[in-house]
Order: structure tokens, then sequence, then C-alpha cells
């Protein structure tokens, strides 16, 4: 079987955001010759640290595990369309991985070779293929590599390919430089040592953010994808956001907490409790007025965005039957329905009009605040325990629509608890037969108690004693009668292979087990009901605090500490009203 592994591009693409070392340089060069295509020379790795996107620690590539070869393409920000020129030798001097080549006449390759004649001084970044599974160094543990001792945690490539390399304004292993040579300088007498044995490592880190905006929304969606959202993020952000969350694939907690340390301009050191105690620490000093990647915002927008991904899994059927408004405030909200007298009336001879006097029906509405708290403990965070943070969003989706639904079925059972109830024939009716004589259970053998019902539906009438053209398309029923409210919308019907079922497909059937709940008041075994579209005529009204459907989560920054962890609250302002009673007939069989 053939194993792949994780790239490594040990730099920012557009957008990313990396760790870059200052580095001092030498100002001997090598000559170029006049009238020949120029020559660069790269220190491309020396071996160190590198945080690399996609991976949650730094990496280290083991120099004595790789495999060289002298062509290889060199690149602008490790960007396949931006090609600057081609190495011809490549070679690892001092645990340094050296290359050496020439540019091509290419507008990346005349960008590198403008702004290095101007003095700007280009960093390297080496683009490795590995080829054996990554080996984790663990924190408190120390591995010789490269010629020196480095302390975990890291990841060690022990084996890859060199891809490419590239010029880039800022490399993941910050003492890395690219250098081209001047052109028409001479050599001068002697041959001078080269330029890039005289690098001088620097202890200072300093940041490269390349687009802070998009940096942020590119996290939001790498974080998203690392909790398996990936279908919504490709949905919910551009496909250049989802791109730079490729090179973030497998971002944790304390991937995100680097770049929010970043964002700041300050050094993140990996060790787990270090970090997190950084992040707390910025976190109360600075808030995130100031920084490029607000650690309470991200948390709070990837939220938002999975919980309602979970939300939309719930089983809920409230929205088949409610008509939203929306309340500026928590005051009772009266609605008021124009319904008119007179309506249009056959115009006399004479030319005159009769008028059409308007009457109103009122009906109000109070919202009220649903909402809890939830958090991650310090020891969670330190963990980067990326599974807990992905149960919050499960946890809070079904907690609101599970506090919605019951809502819901508590205003809908009381509102129409006694009142626009079909009635049951005491007689034979002049109309559907039922089966046994005056049942309205709903059942396949029993077709006659659905068009008993289908037609008081349709003779319902308004205040003038006319009809109200109102037609129900949806069933309701308990999930002790899901099976039998199905099978009577089969095509074929129950009775007889061979009789068609006219009432096939005619109601949407909706299923409920808070239609039976004991807990619930009003709930039956037996009782269905039939709605009509909640847009045509509403039984129930449901009202948002300004016009807000979905809940709102956020994190603060005072609720985010070192000793206690960090939570989140949510919250969601709404409440239902019964509206217009001949929108909904509840049937009760005896």
């Amino acid at each position: 079987m053939r194993h792949r592994f994780r790239k490594i591009r040990a730099s920012a693409q557009a957008g990313g955001v990396v760790m870059a070392s200052a580095i001092a340089w030498d100002d001997t060069i090598e000559a170029g010759t006049s009238g020949k295509r120029r020559r660069f020379h790269q220190v491309a790795y020396t071996g160190g640290l590198m945080q690399v996107p996609g991976y949650s620690l730094p990496v280290v590539l083991d120099m004595a595990g790789a495999v060289l070869a002298s062509k290889r393409p060199v690149l602008f920000e490790h960007d396949k369309k931006r090609i600057v020129g081609q190495s011809d030798s490549a070679t690892i001097e001092n645990n340094q991985l050296i290359i050496a080549g020439q540019l091509i006449d290419s507008e990346s390759a005349a960008e590198v070779e403008t702004l290095a004649a101007q003095g700007f001084e280009w960093q390297a970044s080496v683009g490795a293929n590995p080829t054996s599974a990554p080996v984790t160094v663990r924190a408190g543990q120390s591995i010789d590599v490269n010629g020196q001792t480095l302390q975990g945690p890291f990841v060690l490539i022990r084996n890859w390919n060199l891809g490419e390399t590239s010029f880039v304004l800022a490399g993941a292993d910050g003492d890395t430089v690219s250098r081209v040579a001047a052109s028409g300088a001479g050599t001068g007498g002697g041959s001078p040592r080269p330029w890039w044995q005289n690098a001088i490592p620097a202890q200072t880190i300093a940041v490269h953010t390349a687009n802070p905006q998009v940096v942020a929304s590119a996290v939001e969606c790498a974080l998203l994808r690392t909790m398996g959202l990936r279908s919504q993020t490709e949905k919910q952000f551009t496909p250049q956001i989802n791109e730079q969350a490729d090179s973030m694939r497998g971002i944790g907690l304390h991937g995100l907490f680097a770049r929010v340390l970043a964002s700041h301009g300050k050094p993140a050191v990996y060790e787990r409790q270090t970090l997190y105690t950084q992040v707390c620490e910025l976190n109360k000093v600075a808030g995130s007025a100031n920084s490029t990647i607000s650690l309470p915002n991200v948390f709070a927008n990837v939220l938002n965005k999975a919980i309602l991904a979970q939300m939309n899994i719930i089983p809920t059927v409230y929205q088949k039957f409610v008509k939203i408004d929306s309340a500026a405030d928590f005051k009772a909200k009266e609605f008021i329905r124009l319904a008119g007298v007179g309506g249009f009336q056959k115009v006399n001879i004479d030319g005159e009009l009769k008028e059409f006097r308007l009457t109103d029906a009122k009906y109000s509405a109070l919202l009220s605040t649903w909402g809890s708290i939830m958090g991650l403990t310090r020891n969670q965070l330190i963990n980067d325990d990326m599974g807990a943070f992905s149960q919050l969003p499960e946890i809070f989706g079904r907690a609101s629509q599970l506090a919605i639904e019951q809502e819901f079925f508590t205003k809908l059972l009381a509102s129409f608890n006694g009142s626009n109830t079909l009635p049951v024939p005491s007689a034979p009716p002049d109309g559907p037969t039922l089966t046994p004589a005056g049942s309205l259970a709903l059942s396949p053998s029993n077709m006659g108690a659905l068009q008993w019902a289908l037609q008081w539906f349709r003779d319902q009438v308004d205040s003038q004693g006319l009809p109200m053209l109102t037609v129900p398309t949806q069933l309701l029923v308990p999930t002790s009668l899901e099976v039998p409210a199905l099978q009577c919308m089969r095509e074929i019907s129950a009775n007889t292979a061979k009789d068609t079922n006219v009432m096939s497909s005619m109601f949407g059937v909706n299923v409920s087990p808070y239609m039976n709940n004991a807990k619930v008041t009003g709930n039956s075994q037996k009782n269905w009901i039939l709605f009509a579209d909640p847009n045509v005529l509403a039984g129930i009204i449901l009202v948002f605090l300004n016009g807000q459907s979905s809940p709102t989560f956020e994190s603060s920054e005072m609720e985010f500490d070192v000793v206690g962890g960090m939570r989140w609250r949510g919250y969601w302002d709404f409440g239902f009203n019964g509206a217009e009673r001949q929108a909904a007939v509840i049937v009760k069989p005896t």
C-alpha cells in the first residue's frame, strides 16, 4: 500500500501566518556576468524548528533523510504559477540546505531581482515531500538531529524529498536567506568566503502576516474543517479562503493560539502550559480590539457556524407550522390582521362603489430569553482537546432546537386544546363513511376520517358566513400514528391493492413525540391536526428579537483565564403566540 503524507511548505501562502527569525547579512555576494542570466543562492533550511501551516507543532526536517535533486523549480511564495528560476545545485553543508541556480525570464523573477537590487532581503523556504510517517517528539523529550539537540514538542520528518524552494517575504525558518548576484559586479581579488557562511543566527522572533482579515477567516475555516464540517466551509467561504485553510489542515486549539499571538506580534513558545498562559495574559491586556485575529471572535464565529450546521440536522417540525415575525424589544407586541366586511361587490348601473369596511383581529406575542453557559476547562485547553471543543456545537445546537420545539408544542396544544376541534358525527353523516361508525381515528382502514376532516376544514367560513377558501397542506401526528399516517398517504389504498388512493401525498406527514409526551399539556396518542400553509393563514406566530432567527453564542475576555479555562454563553430571544384558530383543525377521536 502506498502511503501519502502531508507536504511541507515551510512558509505562508497568501494570507498565512508564519514565524520568522531576524537575519543578519554579509555584504559579500557572488558576482554576475553581464549578458547572462543572473544567479542566486539560497540557504533554504538551517535544520531547526519551523512553524508550518497544517501542523499544530513545530516541524523539523532530518537532513540525514533528505533526497535531493539538483534541478528543482524555484518559485515565488510556493506558487506553482509564479516561477522564479531553476536550481542547478542542491547540497547539505554544515547541516544546512544550500540551493544555487539561475533566474529565468519571468515577471516573478523580475520582481525578485528588482527588490533585491534595492536592498530587500529575501528569505528562502523549502517545499518538502515526506516519504515516511511523522514522528512526534513530546514535551520534555529531546533528540539529536541536524547537529543540534532539540527539545520537544515538535514533529520530526525523518525521510523526505526536495520538491521545490521559494523566494518568500518571511520564511518558517527565519534563519534562511536568498541572495541574487549583483549585475555587472566584478569578482575582485581572491575568492571571498561564501556569504551564507557569514549569516548570524538571530535570537529574536518576528512575525509576518500577509492579510490579517483573510487570515482570520482562513483560521475559522480550518477549525471548522478539523471539526468535520468541510462541506459547510465550501458553501460559507470563498474558494480563496478554502484554499488557505487547506494549508492549515488539522489545526487545533494550540495552532489557533499561536496565530493569535502572531497577530499581536508576540512570539509563541511551543510548550503547552506556556502557550496557554501566553494567550490568557494577552487576552486580558489586549482584548480583541487591537488584534488582527481575535481569539473570542474566532471562537464565537466558529461556534456559531458549527451550531447552525448542527441545528439543521435536528429533526424539528415547528418550521412547517409557524409564520415568522420580528419584534424590536421585549414588550408585548400587538399584531393586527385587517379583515374586510363587504368585499368586492357588483357595481350598479349608477357606478357607485360600496364601502369595503375594515376590521382588525388582534393578537399579541411576548418574547423571552433562552440560554445557557458552557465551557472548556484549563486542562482541556492545555491538552489541545479539539474533541471537547467539537462537542460544544453539538450540545448547544441540540439544546437550542429542543428548547424552541418544546415551546412550540406547549403553545400549540394549549392554544388549540378545546377550540376548532372537529366534531364527532353523532349520526351517519351525509359524507364520508367512518369505520367504525362515528370514529375519527386516523387509520388506512378509516380513510373517511381524513376525508371528513378535509371537508370540514374547507367548509370553514368567515365572519359573514362565507367560505374562507383555506386548504390544509400539512398533517401533524404523534409517534403512535406515524405508520398509519404514512399508509394513508400511500399511492395504493391499504384496503386493497387494486384501489388507487385519491388522497395520496395530499398532505405532508410530520411526526413529533411532543404530541404524545406525558409532560406536555394536551398530549394524546390519538389526536392529529391538519394545518393550512402558515404563509396563507397562520395558526402560530413565531417572533424573534430583531429578526435574529438563530441563537447567538459568544465568549468574553473576562471569562478566559489561566485557572478557570474558557466559557461561552448562548442565548436566543423568541416567543410564540396563537393567531388564527381556523388555520388548524385538531381531530380528537373518542
